[in-house]
């Protein structure tokens, strides 16, 4: 169901366009001499002081841009924080106007409104659109092929954009980011701690650490689909679906996967200590993990490991793969595009105009991108051990990227000479500040630390908004030693 704007308000925003600066490549003038009132249609309420417009990622290609938009808190802050969606294809824009950014839509209202929740509170905070060609960026992404280049790319817009705003280049930098984003934001970190080793003083950046949420760490959904579906309620060995479990459960052994339970994953109060494979050779590719013996993936004829799923599925009305808790049939990102796409919000942040003329949140435009390169976790040793803080989290009520899975890539990546999170170290309940409240569990060893988020789905900003920017004080912001 597409949503649309009950009713459409403005209100008076201050804008500074970054584009608007340049004085020749890469050379800005001071920016307090391009300030702007303007009306951004469907949004209410007080506005915290913005920056937005289009940055090269280097002096030698102009054309090609990266697009952000900055707040800046309402208090001093040492903290600078960026936001990236992941697709690969969607715009972070989805982040500010969906998830942790100054405004969240009110059904009430009909537009948005001041999100309490929104993480600019607690630190400047950059969302950006990339890769090239991605949201409001501009240029062709046809030079983007793998995460190797994205992190190519963010490093050349990040000097460009720390030269802009120079008082930002001492802040304790943090990437946060969301699903795909689990496959860019460690490349990225990885080519800033591998650039800072050779930068010239006035080059360096002072990444600290990294955040990804129900992240794309590794390929092997099948792994945690039993035991999530049970948690759902979903089937169960008894239940009224336990014909389509026992299909599953065959499926998986026809095609030599691994038949997982609750406590193979270290959220479970029993785990047994396995290291789950997240391989297997029956599937050579990203799509093959639906098929197998053979069969060609791109042929939706030949029967899936999925089917049983798929079958059930199908059959819920309004089901949403992000939240299993959500029902509502709304369309939360048909509202993001219609704001972005009004005439007069595009003139306010300084959007340029895009080749087809039209925004949406999340489109395949990135023609020669491909996966290629190794899951993103084998970086995690070389983050670590480079003095970078690595954080990972995921909420509970998501299938599309479940927190198993991710409980599964953790425990088989290497770090600091270990394979994993220990077995006798449990994970401890955290909360948010509610008076008798546990908002999830978290566990953290050797610099790595994994938070669970009870009742969030894939996006957890967007689903249990107090509980991400709780997440984002007590374990993204602060130091490995508080966490301790």
């Amino acid at each position: 169901m597409k949503a649309s704007f009950l009713s459409i308000t403005s209100i008076s925003v201050l804008f500074v366009s970054a584009t608007q600066l340049a004085a020749g490549l890469g050379i800005f003038t001071d920016l307090s001499e391009a300030v702007g009132c303007y009306s951004l249609p469907g949004v209410n309420g007080h506005y915290p002081v913005s920056y937005a417009g289009n940055l090269p990622i280097n002096e030698s290609t102009p054309d090609l841009e990266l697009f952000f938009w900055y707040f800046k808190p309402p208090k001093p802050s040492d903290e600078l924080i960026f936001w990236f969606n992941g697709g690969p294809g969607c715009s972070s824009m989805a982040g500010l106007f969906e998830e942790n950014g100054p405004w969240t839509y009110s059904n009430k209202t009909g537009a948005y409104e001041p999100n309490p929740y929104s993480w600019h509170h607690l630190g400047h905070i950059v969302y950006v659109d990339q890769p090239l060609s991605v949201g409001l960026s501009f240029g062709n992404g046809s030079s983007v092929y793998n995460e190797l280049d994205v992190g190519k790319d963010f490093y050349g817009f990040l000097q460009i954009f720390l030269n802009t705003f120079p008082e930002l280049r001492s802040k304790n930098l943090h990437l946060t980011g969301e699903s795909y984003a689990g496959m860019y934001i460690p490349y990225m970190a990885d080519h800033i701690r591998q650039q800072n080793i050779h930068a010239k003083k006035n080059e360096l950046i002072n990444l600290q650490g990294i955040a990804i949420g129900n992240p794309v760490i590794a390929y092997a959904s099948w792994l945690g689909f039993l035991t999530l579906y049970d948690d759902f309620g979903l089937w169960g060995k008894n239940g009224p679906n336990a014909a389509n479990r026992e299909q599953y459960i065959k499926n998986l052994e026809f095609c030599n996967l691994t038949v997982t339970s609750e406590n193979d994953f270290i959220s479970s109060p029993h785990y047994n200590g396995k290291i789950l494979p997240l391989d297997n050779p029956n599937f050579a590719t990203l799509d093959d993990s639906y098929f197998c013996n053979g069969y060609d993936p791109y042929n939706q004829t030949y029967p899936s490991v999925y089917d049983p799923v798929n079958a059930l599925l199908n059959n819920i009305s309004c089901f949403n793969p992000y939240d299993w808790d959500d029902r509502s049939c709304f369309d939360l990102e048909a509202t993001t595009d219609k704001v972005l796409n009004d005439p007069a919000a595009r003139k306010a942040i300084h959007a340029k105009t895009l080749k087809d003329g039209i925004f949406s949140i999340c489109l395949n435009i990135i023609p020669n991108f491909n996966d290629n390169v190794a899951s993103s976790h084998v970086l995690f040793d070389g983050l670590i051990k480079g003095g970078i803080k690595v954080v990972v989290y995921s909420g509970n009520r998501d299938s599309v990227v479940d927190h198993y899975l991710t409980e599964a890539a953790l425990q088989a990546t290497e770090w600091l000479g270990e394979r994993g999170f220990k077995k006798n170290l449990p994970l401890k309940p955290w909360s948010d500040g509610e008076k008798n409240g546990i908002s999830g569990l978290t566990v953290t060893e050797r610099g790595l630390t994994y938070t669970l988020a009870y009742g969030a789905g894939h996006e957890v900003p967007e689903y249990q908004p107090r509980k991400a920017l709780a997440l984002l004080r007590q374990f993204i912001l602060s130091r490995l030693d508080i966490i301790n």
